[in-house]
């Protein structure tokens, strides 16, 4: 029995994040030094927002430059010596320090500001540089800070804001999508959220929907820096690491012609004969579970510290467990439909197949087909190349699905119906992995590759979706690694 083989290919991007380092020396004055919190070089004034809440105005990837222009918004939690994982009124005390306090970007100044200005807390010890020193009454005084973009602003943060059910059309969608609920000032933090919704129009299009950012530095204190000489964050700052608190997969396909066990480096062309075309019938993805909206938490859970947290509590009629692509859905360029040829012919009331149909006629109605499946990668989807969803975070097995039709043109075939023409169907299944799990800040490729004579799908796992936005990073080289797996 001939062997299909899967080819499973995780690419993998690993960035290597620098934060500020600690530091037992190097007091600042506790009297003199009231030293603003930065999240650049200054600390100026934020132009009040004249928004009421945020509605989905643009879709596409948030880049540092957009950044720029929508602003981000900070909640804080000041814990006193404890640090973060340790602090166990997390999950009864609300933010006591900011509470989604914007910032914007000055393009003039070039710093980011906001307003009022806070200033680090003073009881560390060392608690100045002065001599003699003046020590605080702890080692340290801890804040932990956790953003998100874009902001979002509350005109009452005592009541928050909900508009996610909000439906003044009555063609029973809501007005809103993005960011369309944010959590009381007076919640705790642990329970503190974001409602996100993907598009209205288009769900889960990354084109329509609010791209959503998080990052969180914790644990910061005035003295947390390695430089001897530093002088208590004066020209500090804090380091935010925005990563997309989304995931997304984009489902591709290309035809895979001639190949066997040599992946590589194919024996045969890679192109489809001219005389044949490929065309997609259906395609359904089995996935694990992804929603259309969820809570973003803003405090993530302690076991990750580092990865968005997400709720999706009460929201089951809102889960999708599977892509299911009908051929309505295929792009017109690859979809299978009847293809306009002999059966669709009525020259007077003649038998097409039979009687005026020659071979060469057939030839120029294939030739006019459009031009389905090639070696060249293609989106597959019409609408859409790509989705983007929160993710659940649980594990199942990816399965895919794919039917699809080879059609080929042959002058000796006078006894098919139609006339000239082979049409055959395939209808391959496959498991790309028996567990799989949606990651937030991951970009997901699934490479669909029908073949002549088999069929090969590929997984490609990109670690580290889109720009990194940080102020400090170093990049590492693309690490590929390929698994083969032979199935008999």
């Amino acid at each position: 029995m001939q062997k299909t083989k899967y080819i499973i290919a995780i690419i993998l991007q690993t960035v290597l994040l620098f934060a500020c380092s600690q530091s037992d020396e190097a007091p600042v004055s506790v009297v003199q030094d009231r030293v603003a919190i930065d999240f650049s070089s200054y600390v100026g004034r934020m132009p009040e927002s004249r928004a009421t809440h945020p509605t989905a105005t643009s879709g596409g990837d948030i880049t540092l430059d957009r950044l720029k222009t929508l602003g981000f918004g900070v909640f804080a939690q000041h814990t006193s010596n404890t640090t973060w994982t340790s602090y166990a009124a997390k999950s009864t005390t609300p933010f006591n320090f900011m509470w989604n306090q914007q910032v914007g970007w000055d393009a003039v100044g070039s710093k980011w500001t906001y307003e009022p200005v806070k200033y680090w807390p003073n009881d560390n010890n060392p608690a100045d540089k002065q001599s003699p020193a003046a020590t605080g009454s702890q080692e340290h005084s801890y804040l932990s800070f956790f953003a998100y973009a874009p902001y979002a602003p509350v005109s009452t943060p005592a009541s928050g804001f909900d508009v996610k059910d909000v439906d003044t059309n009555s063609d029973g969608k809501p007005d809103h999508d993005g960011i369309v609920a944010v959590s009381l000032n007076s919640d705790n933090a642990y329970g503190s959220y974001l409602y996100y919704r993907t598009s209205n129009d288009i769900p889960f299009s990354p084109e329509t929907s609010v791209d959503l950012l998080w990052a969180t530095a914790q644990n910061r204190y005035k003295y947390d820096s390695d430089d001897a000489n530093d002088d208590g964050r004066v020209s500090d700052k804090v380091n935010l690491v925005f990563k997309h608190a989304l995931s997304k997969v984009g489902i591709y396909i290309k035809a895979m012609v001639d190949r066997t066990d040599d992946y590589s480096s194919p024996a045969y062309s890679t192109d489809v004969d001219a005389n044949t075309r490929i065309f997609v019938e259906s395609a359904t993805l089995t996935v694990p579970d992804f929603y259309s909206e969820g809570k973003l938490m803003m405090v993530p859970a302690d076991a990750t510290p580092a990865v968005p947290r997400w709720d999706f509590t009460g929201l089951d009629a809102k889960k999708q467990e599977e892509i299911d692509l009908a051929t309505s859905d295929i792009r017109y360029a690859i979809r299978y439909a009847a293809p306009n040829i002999p059966t669709n012919r009525n020259w007077d009331g003649k038998n097409p197949v039979t009687d005026l149909y020659d071979y060469e006629q057939a030839k120029e109605d294939f030739d006019d087909m459009e031009v389905g499946v090639t070696a060249e990668e293609q989106q597959l989807a019409a609408n859409q190349a790509e989705f983007i969803f929160p993710p659940a975070g649980t594990s199942k097995a990816l399965n895919v699905r794919l039917v699809y039709r080879v059609v080929t043109y042959d002058a000796n075939l006078v006894l098919n119906n139609p006339k000239y023409y082979s049409v055959v169907q395939n209808d391959i299944t496959a498991t790309l992995t028996s567990a799989f799990t949606w990651e937030p800040n991951k970009k997901y490729k699934i490479l669909m590759e029908p073949g002549l004579t088999s069929a090969k799908f590929t997984l490609a796992e990109i670690d580290e979706w889109g720009q990194i936005i940080i102020i400090s990073s170093v990049v590492k080289e693309w690490d590929t690694v390929t698994k083969e797996v032979d199935i008999e």
